[in-house]
């Protein structure tokens, strides 16, 4: 779970459910439309046939007859099979009067308003299937004076249409788990490579948080990026921190070196009237000399406080002082 957290893992994906979308998205286009497509063509096909068929009928008296040179001609039959179609001729009474291709068996029931319709009317054949594939009917009436003489029905079976619709979606699947898989992994590497500054700047930050050496500089090249300029900022934060540190170091050093002078002073001349008796005036001038230096140290004192009085207004975030002052 916590490498999970990571930014490189999380922007890994993010990208890949990105991706994933999108293929969805160009997936289901291409599927729906190369299915609308092949349909299309099929539908196209059914109505060629259809009416190229009722071209060759003659109508007598109501009744559609077949010439006898095409009744003769079995090339035609043999064509239709060998593109997968089937022709059925049907009567006004709804009788078969000639059927020819693979599907001659199921004819379809010409009641209904559809079977009127002078355009010709489409319907799949969901219940009458051949190996799971549906079958896909044009039904076209045969109109002598307005009237319905008869129906010509061409059947197609949707088995290619569905064998090329399911050799792409396999090809989608494959190659989007694939394209996915790699998306992943760029996408970690990508995040890593600029990420990279991020790790350099949490193990400088870390290493000056266990020591006192604020000497670590990044020293990343200038890109002109977001990650190269947070770079720069730090260094420059280090740079700034590293000389306000030598300051209070050199502080404290003249500090302590102004304050031993007093105290040294005191502990040489309680020294040397501590060495045995001296006269009144000795000690009234001991006295004195422990009074000047002790006004001397008492200055010294004020002064460092007053002075650390204001190094700490202006180290203050709200006076804003910092980046001036160090």
């Amino acid at each position: 779970m916590k490498q999970i957290r990571t930014l490189r893992v999380r922007f890994a994906l993010w990208t890949t459910a990105l991706i994933l979308l999108l293929l969805a998205a160009f997936g289901a286009f291409v599927y729906f439309n190369l299915s609308n497509s092949l349909n299309a063509a099929v539908d196209t096909s059914l109505a060629v046939s259809a009416a190229q068929a009722a071209a060759g009928l003659n109508i007598q008296n109501g009744q559609v007859i077949i010439p006898e040179a095409i009744r003769a001609d079995e090339s035609w039959i043999q064509a239709l099979s060998e593109r997968g179609l089937t022709v059925i001729l049907l009567a006004k009474d709804g009788g078969v009067i000639q059927a020819a291709g693979p599907y001659r068996d199921m004819v379809v029931p010409v009641t209904g308003p559809q079977s009127d319709n002078p355009q010709g009317t489409y319907l799949t054949l969901t219940d009458r299937v051949e190996e799971n594939d549906p079958l896909r009917a044009y039904i076209l009436p045969i109109l002598d004076n307005g009237q319905v003489a008869g129906w010509v029905q061409v059947i197609q079976s949707l088995g290619a249409v569905q064998d090329a619709l399911d050799r792409l979606l396999t090809a989608l699947l494959i190659g989007g788990a694939t394209l996915l898989l790699f998306a992943a992994l760029g996408g970690y590497i990508l995040s890593a490579r600029a990420l990279r500054p991020i790790d350099q700047i949490t193990q400088t930050a870390q290493r000056i948080a266990g020591g006192d050496d604020l000497s670590a500089r990044l020293n990343l090249p200038d890109t002109g990026d977001e990650v190269s300029r947070l770079a720069a900022t730090f260094d420059a934060m280090l740079v700034r921190l590293d000389n306000s540190f030598r300051r209070e170091r050199q502080f404290t050093t003249d500090a302590s070196h102004e304050l031993r002078t007093p105290l040294a002073a005191m502990q040489a001349i309680l020294g040397v009237i501590r060495e045995g008796e001296r006269p009144p005036g000795d000690y009234r001038q001991a006295l004195d000399d422990l009074a000047e230096e002790a006004n001397r140290l008492r200055g010294l004192t004020e002064d460092l406080l007053r002075l650390g009085a204001v190094k700490i207004r202006r180290w203050s975030p709200a006076n804003a002082w910092f980046s001036r002052t160090y």
